[in-house]
């Protein structure tokens, strides 16, 4: 008389359940790091459509929006959200000013209010003007470029002035160093050269 086997035995379900951990291990790295890489390629079509209405503004006023220092009170430095109103009234550039998905500003309790949520822009000349900085990249390279958009990237915090003791730059982004790494995401115009 033959025996049917209509069960597993707990040898076939413990290799089942080792092989199906092991990929698991392998899997779930990698759709973390999806959500980050997501946000990033958000950030970059964001400062791209956001330069693509400084253009048409500066098509149609022979000017940029004025960025860092208000007109009407020098010395005064404008809010993030204010150097870019200009793109949303009167005429609509933009339909909305975008959100840095890595901003934690204008969380519930957080310093300063969600006025600096969006990207930072501002003009060079401005910078420049305010003797705030010198302005050659992390590599060396001089910056030939009207304004700068700067996002926090993945790290969440500003790096503006790191690297400033060593007589570099700011510290760009650079995913090859690992999804979330130190440094900003920047957007320099016209001309629309990132600096990831």
């Amino acid at each position: 008389m033959t025996h049917r086997r209509d069960a597993f035995t707990l040898i076939e379900l413990l290799i089942v359940v080792a092989i199906i951990a092991i990929l698991a291990a392998i899997a779930v790295p990698n759709f973390l790091e999806a959500q980050t890489r997501s946000k990033v390629s958000r950030n970059m079509a964001d400062m791209r459509s956001l330069a693509v209405g400084l253009e048409a503004y500066h098509v149609d006023s022979a000017h940029y929006p004025t960025g860092l220092i208000d007109v009407n009170a020098p010395g005064i430095f404008r809010s993030y959200l204010r150097r870019l109103i200009p793109l949303t009234t009167p005429v609509a550039y933009v339909t909305s000013i975008p959100d840095d998905v890595f901003n934690l500003f204008g969380e519930p309790g957080a310093v300063p209010p969600s006025e600096y949520k969006t990207f930072d822009y501002f003009l060079i000349t401005d910078l420049l003007a305010a003797s705030l900085v010198e302005f050659n990249d992390q590599r060396g390279v001089r910056i030939n470029a009207v304004y700068q958009m700067r996002g926090l990237g993945p790290d969440r915090d500003n790096d503006r002035f790191s690297g400033a003791r060593e007589g570099k730059g700011p510290i760009p982004y650079d995913p090859t160093n690992g999804t979330i790494s130190d440094g900003d995401m920047k957007y320099f115009g016209p001309g629309g050269l990132f600096h990831l």
